[in-house]
Protein backbone atom coordinates (compact mmCIF):
# COMPACT_ATOMS: atom_id res chain seq x y z
CA UNK A 1 0.00 0.00 0.00
CA UNK A 2 1.25 3.47 -1.61
CA UNK A 3 1.56 6.07 1.90
CA UNK A 4 1.50 9.85 1.13
CA UNK A 5 3.55 11.59 4.00
CA UNK A 6 1.76 15.28 4.03
CA UNK A 7 4.42 18.03 4.68
CA UNK A 8 3.26 21.53 5.38
CA UNK A 9 4.65 23.68 2.46
CA UNK A 10 7.84 25.47 2.59
CA UNK A 11 8.73 29.16 1.96
CA UNK A 12 6.77 31.31 -0.50
CA UNK A 13 5.78 35.19 -0.74
CA UNK A 14 1.99 34.64 0.12
CA UNK A 15 1.88 32.93 4.07
CA UNK A 16 0.92 36.18 5.03
CA UNK A 17 -2.13 36.30 3.29
CA UNK A 18 -3.28 33.03 3.94
CA UNK A 19 -2.88 31.20 0.83
CA UNK A 20 -1.04 28.22 0.41
CA UNK A 21 1.29 27.47 -2.44
CA UNK A 22 0.28 23.72 -4.76
CA UNK A 23 -3.38 24.61 -3.20
CA UNK A 24 -3.90 27.84 -4.53
CA UNK A 25 -3.81 28.95 -8.44
CA UNK A 26 -1.09 31.07 -8.90
CA UNK A 27 0.81 30.83 -6.05
CA UNK A 28 4.33 28.83 -5.73
CA UNK A 29 7.48 28.58 -3.68
CA UNK A 30 9.67 31.33 -3.85
CA UNK A 31 13.23 30.61 -4.03
CA UNK A 32 14.28 29.53 -0.36
CA UNK A 33 10.56 27.83 -0.27
CA UNK A 34 11.89 25.46 -3.45
CA UNK A 35 15.37 24.76 -1.61
CA UNK A 36 13.43 23.80 1.54
CA UNK A 37 10.81 21.47 0.21
CA UNK A 38 13.80 20.11 -2.37
CA UNK A 39 15.96 19.27 0.48
CA UNK A 40 12.73 17.75 2.79
CA UNK A 41 11.72 15.70 0.15
CA UNK A 42 15.47 14.06 -0.66
CA UNK A 43 15.45 13.92 3.59
CA UNK A 44 12.44 12.16 3.54
CA UNK A 45 12.71 9.91 0.25
CA UNK A 46 16.01 8.11 2.09
CA UNK A 47 14.41 5.95 4.20
CA UNK A 48 12.04 3.98 2.67
CA UNK A 49 10.16 3.60 6.57
CA UNK A 50 9.28 6.72 8.44
CA UNK A 51 7.72 5.90 11.80
CA UNK A 52 6.11 9.23 13.13
CA UNK A 53 5.60 8.72 16.95
CA UNK A 54 2.88 10.73 18.29
CA UNK A 55 2.52 11.89 22.11
CA UNK A 56 -1.24 11.78 23.21
CA UNK A 57 -1.36 12.71 26.95
CA UNK A 58 -4.54 12.07 29.33
CA UNK A 59 -5.00 15.22 30.97
CA UNK A 60 -5.76 14.99 34.85
CA UNK A 61 -4.97 11.49 34.39
CA UNK A 62 -5.87 10.21 38.62
CA UNK A 63 -2.45 8.09 38.33
CA UNK A 64 0.21 9.29 35.63
CA UNK A 65 1.16 12.96 35.85
CA UNK A 66 1.42 14.50 32.53
CA UNK A 67 5.31 14.86 32.13
CA UNK A 68 5.69 10.72 32.76
CA UNK A 69 3.35 10.54 29.52
CA UNK A 70 5.31 13.23 27.83
CA UNK A 71 8.29 11.03 28.67
CA UNK A 72 6.91 7.71 28.00
CA UNK A 73 7.22 8.87 24.46
CA UNK A 74 10.38 9.60 24.29
CA UNK A 75 10.98 6.21 25.67
CA UNK A 76 9.21 4.47 22.44
CA UNK A 77 11.15 6.68 20.48
CA UNK A 78 14.44 5.49 21.77
CA UNK A 79 13.27 1.38 22.15
CA UNK A 80 12.07 1.42 18.54
CA UNK A 81 15.19 2.43 17.55
CA UNK A 82 17.36 0.62 19.69
CA UNK A 83 15.18 -2.49 18.21
CA UNK A 84 15.34 -1.51 14.57
CA UNK A 85 19.49 -1.18 14.95
CA UNK A 86 19.20 -4.54 17.05
CA UNK A 87 18.01 -6.38 14.19
CA UNK A 88 20.48 -5.08 11.40
CA UNK A 89 18.24 -1.86 10.26
CA UNK A 90 20.32 1.72 10.18
CA UNK A 91 17.86 3.97 12.24
CA UNK A 92 17.79 7.72 13.10
CA UNK A 93 15.55 9.44 15.26
CA UNK A 94 14.90 12.57 13.55
CA UNK A 95 12.73 15.54 14.49
CA UNK A 96 12.34 18.18 11.52
CA UNK A 97 10.37 21.62 11.90
CA UNK A 98 7.25 20.01 10.55
CA UNK A 99 7.46 18.20 14.21
CA UNK A 100 6.69 21.65 15.71
CA UNK A 101 4.06 23.01 12.98
CA UNK A 102 0.69 23.84 13.63
CA UNK A 103 -0.60 22.86 10.36
CA UNK A 104 1.47 19.80 9.70
CA UNK A 105 0.23 18.47 12.80
CA UNK A 106 -3.02 19.28 11.59
CA UNK A 107 -2.75 18.22 8.35
CA UNK A 108 -1.23 14.90 9.76
CA UNK A 109 -4.24 14.11 11.84
CA UNK A 110 -2.80 14.68 15.25
CA UNK A 111 -5.87 16.12 17.70
CA UNK A 112 -5.63 18.97 20.14
CA UNK A 113 -3.35 18.22 23.05
CA UNK A 114 -1.06 15.77 20.66
CA UNK A 115 2.87 16.19 19.53
CA UNK A 116 4.77 14.46 17.68
CA UNK A 117 7.84 13.30 19.75
CA UNK A 118 9.99 12.31 16.98
CA UNK A 119 10.52 10.37 13.29
CA UNK A 120 12.23 7.72 13.38
CA UNK A 121 13.86 6.90 9.48
CA UNK A 122 14.59 3.34 8.91
CA UNK A 123 15.81 1.28 6.58
CA UNK A 124 18.96 -0.99 5.48
CA UNK A 125 22.41 0.82 5.76
CA UNK A 126 24.03 2.15 3.07
CA UNK A 127 27.51 2.74 4.63
CA UNK A 128 29.05 2.40 8.06
CA UNK A 129 27.90 5.04 10.54
CA UNK A 130 30.43 7.43 10.68
CA UNK A 131 31.45 8.69 14.33
CA UNK A 132 30.82 12.27 15.33
CA UNK A 133 31.77 14.55 17.67
CA UNK A 134 30.65 13.98 21.62
CA UNK A 135 30.36 16.13 24.25
CA UNK A 136 33.13 16.16 27.03
CA UNK A 137 31.11 13.79 30.04
CA UNK A 138 33.61 15.67 32.90
CA UNK A 139 32.26 18.25 31.64
CA UNK A 140 28.60 17.67 31.75
CA UNK A 141 28.36 15.22 34.51
CA UNK A 142 28.94 16.15 38.87
CA UNK A 143 29.23 13.43 40.84
CA UNK A 144 27.62 13.47 43.68
CA UNK A 145 28.44 11.49 47.06
CA UNK A 146 26.66 11.62 50.00
CA UNK A 147 29.21 11.02 52.50
CA UNK A 148 30.84 14.28 51.40
CA UNK A 149 27.76 16.51 52.50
Amino acid sequence: MTQILLVRHAVNDFVKTGKLAGWTPGVHLNDDGRAQAEALGLRLADAPLIVAVVSAPVADHPKIPLWEQQLSAGAVCLNLLHAAQAHGFAAQWLTGWYAYDPQAARWLGLRGGERFAGFLHIGTPKMPPTERERPDLEAITTRWNPEQD
